[in-house]
């Protein structure tokens, strides 16, 4: 249930402003292995986190006012592993800023029912808002996702499960490798219509960097990043601009360990 708020003219720009960060949110660059290749970044490894193997932990976060908003914070943190053929995954996000606060918590539990490069998945989600001067709102929400790979190419179906018998839309995303280079693509699906959400690329330089660039259709937003992994530590740096909004820079650290 949604209400509108009394606000002064000065916190409802701010609101405006903050709700049009809210729809830029992004991850970061993360590679991990999965049936021969490596995946990522993050915002595609999401959708393909069942055929992932090993572990991996990453928390990162803006390092100044993302897209030059006043006092506002984004970070993330992840957490998955997978042991055999079932996998548990969680990731945190928040939005956080002086006059509104955004959480949202999704925990996915997979599984490969069948000798197959296939696994299903259930996400519960839980979202927290909170305005400066009113009670917290909370919404609960359930997705299923559908995920295949082999070798160097992966596909994945993503949705929540609609309420009420309304529509929502599903996320399909493919990811293609040639040898260091792979290529992400995501497309959602909704009433019969198919629109292209983003593009993006990843070159691996010797198994220690990766350079990752990327532009989503949907915003006009331009991205680029780097991530340098030693061992099991990864560090990562993503400059992302958009177009109305400017540019904000992230910094992350993690840990990946293999199966």
């Amino acid at each position: 249930m949604h209400r509108t708020l009394p606000l002064s003219p000065k916190h409802r720009l701010s609101a405006v402003l903050i709700a049009a960060a809210v729809s830029v949110m992004s991850g970061d660059a993360l590679a991990v292995r999965v049936g021969g290749g490596s995946l990522g970044p993050l915002e595609h490894l999401d959708p393909f986190v069942p055929l992932v193997g090993g572990g991996y932990a990453l928390c990162y976060g803006s390092c100044a006012e993302p897209y030059g908003i006043d006092d506002l914070r984004q970070y993330r943190s992840v957490l998955g592993a997978r042991i055999g053929r079932i996998a548990v995954w969680a990731r945190w996000d928040a939005l956080a800023h002086d006059l509104y606060r955004l959480d949202e918590m999704r925990v996915r539990f997979g599984v490969e029912p069948f000798p197959l490069p296939l696994s299903i998945a259930l996400e519960p989600i839980l979202r927290r808002e909170k305005v400066s001067g009113y009670p917290a709102g909370y919404a609960t929400g359930l997705a299923a996702v559908l995920a295949a790979g082999k070798r160097r190419i992966a596909c994945s179906l993503a949705g929540e499960i609609p309420e009420g018998g309304k529509a929502c839309p599903v996320l399909l995303s493919c990811r293609a490798g040639l040898d260091r280079l792979s290529f992400t693509a995501a497309v959602s699906l909704r009433d019969g219509r198919v629109e292209f959400r983003e593009v993006e690329g990843e070159l691996s330089i010797e198994g220690i960097a990766t350079l990752r660039t990327g532009y989503r259709l949907y915003t006009g937003e331009v991205l680029c990043g780097i991530g340098l992994r030693r061992r099991s530590i990864l560090v990562t740096a993503t400059w992302e601009h958009h177009p109305v909004l400017g540019g904000t820079l992230s910094l992350g650290v993690g840990c990946v360990w293999a199966r």
